[in-house]
């Protein structure tokens, strides 16, 4: 009997859920540049890449040690789109491809806790154990409703910050997860989790070298009346508004070297302050952009997804000079058609990702 657990169809639906449903990636603009405009430069080179890598580290170390290298399920979800179309490009064949795939979703497999599609609405990532610890040892009464509304602006702060630093990529570098729940001081409550791993980067052209905050980590526990639906690549959405039903936060964060909490309304201030001032000179500068040194910045944030494996075989995780240099020559265009109707546009995008299909047809 074939293991369903690994599905194909259910990854695509997934993929569906979280892109097409919500028209992400098929809408015609992304900020600061759209995915599809390199597909023609990208997509082949770096599939081909990732592919000759993982093979090679994955018979060193082993799956599952393998996953811990991408450290967290959303990176392994953008894998997904990032290599499937380059690997029908450079002309893998179809049984291959399937192999990946499903040894890509065995490795969000062993980073999770829970259905890995979130076909169930939940995001389970941390154990029983694990998250028990953190409304036992962490949490702390909300102290006003001024403290709920600063919660509320550090995560949408956190969101818009890390989407200037990473673009497109953003969703790799960050997991919300939950709903957990939860028992709190003999009440029922659901615990949202979420994780910034990477806020001052000093591997693109940001000056984000004197910025304190490396990453935060909130906890949140909210009212069970707030029925929550997540799907993959860090997409949720609530029945009720957040602000007014949540019952007890917690958090950490790396300022300045050291882990910080961060229940204290003042700090929260001076936090979200920190991020909206930086948000605004990293979007401005990356605005100030031409549209081939925004391509060339995707490739770069493309590449640093697999900076782990790369450093794993002694490597460089740089992308080649020879894209770089053809980006400067030809510049970029538009490959995925946005024609025809949102039954026919969602249909070719999802193809795309599917490695049972060869290639979408125009």
């Amino acid at each position: 009997m074939k293991n369903k657990k690994y599905s194909i169809e259910r990854m695509r639906k997934a993929i569906g859920r979280s892109t097409v449903e919500t028209d992400k990636f098929t809408q015609g603009t992304i900020w600061p540049i759209h995915p599809s405009y390199l597909a023609s430069i990208l997509s082949a080179p770096f599939a081909k890449d990732f592919y000759q890598d993982f093979q090679t580290i994955k018979g060193k170390i082993g799956l599952k040690n393998t996953s811990r290298l991408f450290g967290h399920p959303s990176v392994l979800w953008l894998m997904i789109m990032r290599t499937m179309p380059g690997l029908k490009i450079i002309g893998l064949g179809k049984r291959e491809r399937i192999k990946i795939a499903k040894n890509i979703l065995k490795m969000i497999g062993f980073l999770m806790e829970g259905n890995i599609y979130c076909e169930d609405g939940k995001n389970f990532i941390w154990s029983k154990e694990k998250t028990g610890e953190v409304v036992q040892n962490e949490m702390d009464n909300i102290q006003n409703n001024n403290h709920a509304v600063l919660l509320g602006r550090l995560h949408a702060n956190l969101i818009n910050f890390s989407q200037s630093i990473f673009w497109v990529t953003n969703c790799a570098h960050r997991e919300i997860h939950g709903p957990y729940p939860s028992i709190w001081r003999n009440k029922k409550t659901n615990l949202i989790i979420r994780e910034y791993f990477l806020l001052n980067p000093q591997a693109f052209d940001l000056k984000l070298k004197n910025f304190p905050i490396e990453s935060i980590s909130s906890y949140c526990l909210y009212k069970p009346e707030v029925k929550f639906n997540f799907a993959v690549l860090n997409d949720y959405s609530s029945n009720l508004p957040l602000n007014e039903n949540l019952v007890a936060v917690g958090g950490k964060v790396k300022y300045k070297g050291k882990e910080v909490k961060f229940n204290d309304s003042d700090f929260l201030n001076r936090l979200c302050k920190l991020l909206e001032k930086e948000n605004q000179r990293t979007s401005l500068a990356v605005n100030k952009l031409s549209e081939k040194e925004k391509a060339i910045g995707l490739i770069f944030r493309s590449y640093y997804l697999i900076r782990n494996i790369k450093k794993q075989l002694n490597k460089t995780w740089l992308p080649p000079k020879i894209l770089i240099e053809k980006v400067k020559k030809d510049g970029v265009k538009k490959t995925l058609s946005m024609k025809g109707s949102r039954k026919e546009k969602a249909q070719r995008f999802l193809d795309l990702y599917d490695p049972r299909i060869d290639w979408p047809k125009k």
